[in-house]
């Protein structure tokens, strides 16, 4: 029996997998030509970490006895628990190489010190480096459980299996290169970056982008990306990690129903597809937590309304600038739109919110989430009274799912003001 559930369980993946590549295979770009020393090659990633992780499950699963629930929960809550301890190393290590912390005593105990502080170091990030694999398969099976209870998900036939089951890798991530039109906010492209690129590369080709192609780039930093095994960044915040993690999991199950198929048709259907996923995403990531022993999450307070000490709302801000932006591109002043879009981003670093770069490109990646500031789309709000009206979560996720088109959406709504169902 065991042998027949591993071999459904690997054909699910390998069905996964050659969907997730197919469906976004496309002829070079122009754009690919350019960043070609630094593109990020899913194919190779598939290669190196979809075989290692299915061969660990399948050792592991005749050499290693059940570790009781309690165990997992203190195996995950140590994980996270290195991350801040490695902060606080690295806190003190950049302190004591300033000019002034050596200042005043012996030249041998401040560096006997950082010796000592760099061994620490090293062996809690051989410590998580040790765990990560077992803590991924906790929360992988504590996703399933919630998945199933909660109903989203059903099993295949007589094998037990979810689909698609939940695969994570915690880990360094990819880079996003996003390109737009300059004279529209219009995402046309696309593409993975390797995830070392320093800034000085990231500035240059940014800019070798918009004098050849005559385009607008932005190279964006990621928490995740739906590879599979999706990779999830440890930020070391579980709420954040959580949350990702289901977010990409749940692109893999739009993947199999219409929403996720129709992802690249148009601006508006990604954005209905991230804008789901955020949601449902987040309301799965809080029963995970309290499965897995975290204390359940403070409720967020909606970006739109959120505002620093000062009663500075950056959100808001950046609503504002981009709806500015659309009027001046609308005007064909596109020149006038970049200069301003430049002296919103000084302002911005003036009350402490440093963007690294501000253009049409940052507005139609990060646009895609419709809460963000960069968004000014009513998709969001449909989302949210679709929510309001479903009975359930899942039921919620089902009926996006089978969306394909905006207007599917705009439909629902509607008819949900008009019957109120």
């Amino acid at each position: 029996m065991l042998k027949s559930t591993k071999r459904t369980l690997t054909f699910s993946y390998l069905l996964l997998l050659v969907f997730l590549l197919s469906s976004g295979t496309t002829p070079i770009s122009l754009t690919q030509r350019v960043a070609a020393p630094y593109l990020f090659s899913i194919p190779f990633w598939e290669a190196r970490y979809f075989p290692e992780k299915w061969v660990r499950w399948v050792t592991n699963a005749f050499s290693r006895a059940e570790a009781s629930g309690e165990a997992q929960q203190a195996l995950v809550h140590e994980y996270f628990a290195i991350n801040h301890q490695v902060h606080a190393l690295e806190q003190q290590l950049q302190q004591r190489s300033q000019p002034t912390a050596r200042a005043g005593g012996p030249a041998t105990q401040p560096l006997l010190a950082e010796v000592d502080l760099r061994k620490d170091l090293l062996t809690l990030e051989q410590r998580q480096t040790a765990i990560t694999p077992r803590v991924e398969e906790i929360m992988e099976a504590a996703f399933s459980t919630v998945l199933r209870e909660q109903g989203v998900v059903g099993k295949i036939g007589p094998t037990n299996i979810q689909f698609p089951p939940v695969d994570i890798h915690l880990g360094p991530l990819p880079k996003a290169l996003a390109i737009s039109e300059r004279s529209s906010i219009k995402l046309v492209e696309t593409d993975l970056l390797r995830g070392d690129m320093t800034v000085e590369q990231v500035d240059a080709l940014e800019k070798r982008l918009e004098q050849e192609n005559g385009t607008s780039a932005y190279v964006a930093s990621l928490l995740g990306v739906a590879t599979y095994p999706a990779i999830v960044r440890n930020t070391g915040d579980p709420q954040e990690v959580f949350s990702t993690i289901c977010h990409e999991w749940l692109h893999h199950y739009f993947a199999f129903h219409p929403l996720g198929q129709h992802f690249y048709a148009s601006n508006d259907l990604r954005t209905m597809n991230e804008t789901s996923a955020d949601m449902g995403g987040g309301e799965l990531a809080v029963l995970v937590m309290q499965r897995l022993g975290f204390p359940a999450p403070a409720p967020s307070i909606p970006q739109t309304v959120q505002k620093d000490p000062s009663g500075y709302s950056f959100i808001a801000e950046l609503r504002k600038t981009r709806q500015q932006v659309e009027v001046l591109l609308s005007l064909r002043q596109v020149d006038e739109a970049e200069k301003y879009m430049e002296e919103r981003r000084q302002e911005f670093a003036a009350h402490g919110y440093y963007l690294r770069k501000l253009n049409q490109a940052f507005f139609a990646f990060q646009g895609n989430y419709a809460d963000s500031g960069a968004s000014i789309s009513p998709i969001q709000g449909q989302l949210q009274e679709l929510r309001a009206a479903s009975p359930s979560l899942s039921a919620f996720l089902h009926t996006v799912a089978g969306f394909d088109s905006p207007d599917d959406l705009s439909a629902a709504v509607h008819q949900i003001r008009v019957t109120g169902k």
